[in-house]
């Protein structure tokens, strides 16, 4: 059997739910026991104003759960208690909690406390029966965890990435900048509709988004993925079906996947190896008036430099240790092209 959990939100709570969702039973014996255990990795979550509690057990089906590194804060609508997590449930519920945060007083200071091992009891309620509630004294994390322990933050490490970086888009909007906020301040409220921030009939952050327009050919087959993305990747800019192949992913990630997730990379890194350099440079010279814009160049120019290591990519790559040009002749390389390209235009 094969099985997983979900976590969501539930409008009444407010709070992420750990359920078992759903089994595979194709290969089940008829009259079969079938036994249902779903594995959680929540970690590096920064949950305000949750409402009843941040963390409840909700469906059937054992759960293991490794919570770590989390940052419990309560609002407006939260209580002004220790809980974090509750069980309650008939199935078993098995935890592991290290390394997490609450700040429970409701003010608008940013002071929470480690949930200790000697507090984790009013922090994480109803555990029962055959319910384990696990920390570094008297156990170690799942064994499922060990694919993302070098990547786990602590929880206040946590918090000031969330409030310096998350957001619903490539950039802040009204939206994104009330809500971080509000989780500064300790203010808001859950709300039932965003109306309630319609001012002068404008939603901010909705309403007031300026239209762009994209380049000329900038997605040929219109699977999605911009031309430039699948010329550089080796796929077919006229098939629309490659969006749905695994051609680049050695993780078995869609290519539509992949460039989606490529749109959260840093600007101005127009081939996705993690840094700003030449090599981005030509690859925006060779897709400008296509796939890129004058605005692109500028990202590359402010970020030129970023995350470039010992050897670029490209150099590890085995294209030789030749030192690359200095920002300012790139740009003005850059200008003199968008120049020729303007007077051809004419």
């Amino acid at each position: 059997t094969s099985s997983f959990v979900m976590i969501y939100s539930l409008r009444e709570r407010m709070a992420p739910s750990l359920e078992m969702t759903w089994f595979d039973s194709s290969h089940v014996p008829e009259g079969a026991c079938v036994h249902l255990e779903g594995f959680v990795r929540f970690w590096n979550y920064c949950i305000y104003n949750f409402g009843e509690v941040a963390i409840n057990r909700e469906g059937l089906g054992d759960v293991r759960a490794n919570v770590v590194g989390n940052y419990f804060i309560s609002g407006p609508n939260s209580p002004g208690n220790d809980v974090v997590f509750t069980e309650g449930d008939a199935a078993t519920t098995e935890v592991y909690q290290e390394g997490n945060f609450r700040d429970s007083d409701q003010d608008a200071i940013h002071d929470g406390s480690l949930i200790s091992n000697a507090a984790q009891a009013a922090a994480f309620t109803s555990f029962s029966g055959a319910d384990v509630l696990l920390n570094y004294s008297t156990g170690s994390a799942f064994n499922f965890f060990s694919s993302v322990a070098a990547d786990v933050l602590s929880a206040e490490d946590a918090y000031s990435k969330v409030v310096s970086s998350v957001g619903a888009s490539l950039w802040r909007d009204a939206i994104d900048t009330r809500i971080i906020a509000e989780l500064e301040g300790r203010t808001g409220g859950i709300i039932d509709s965003q109306e309630v921030f319609r001012v002068g009939g404008i939603l901010a952050g909705i309403d007031d988004l300026p239209t762009t327009m994209r380049a000329a050919r900038f997605d040929t087959d219109g699977d999605g993925m911009p031309n430039a993305f699948e010329t550089l990747n080796g796929l077919d800019p006229n098939n629309p079906d490659d969006r749905n192949f695994v051609d680049i992913s050695p993780d078995g990630y869609t290519n539509l996947e992949v460039y989606l997730n490529s749109l959260t990379a840093l600007a101005g890194d127009f081939d996705n190896d993690g840094d700003v350099d030449g090599f981005d440079f030509l690859i925006w010279q060779q897709g400008f008036g296509t796939s890129f814009t004058a605005g692109d160049l500028t990202d590359w120019a402010t970020n030129y430099g970023t995350g470039v290591g010992p050897l670029s990519a490209g150099l590890a790559a085995g294209v030789g240790a030749v030192p690359e040009p200095s920002t300012a002749v790139l740009v003005s390389l850059a200008l003199l092209g968008l120049a020729a390209s303007r007077r051809r235009q004419r």
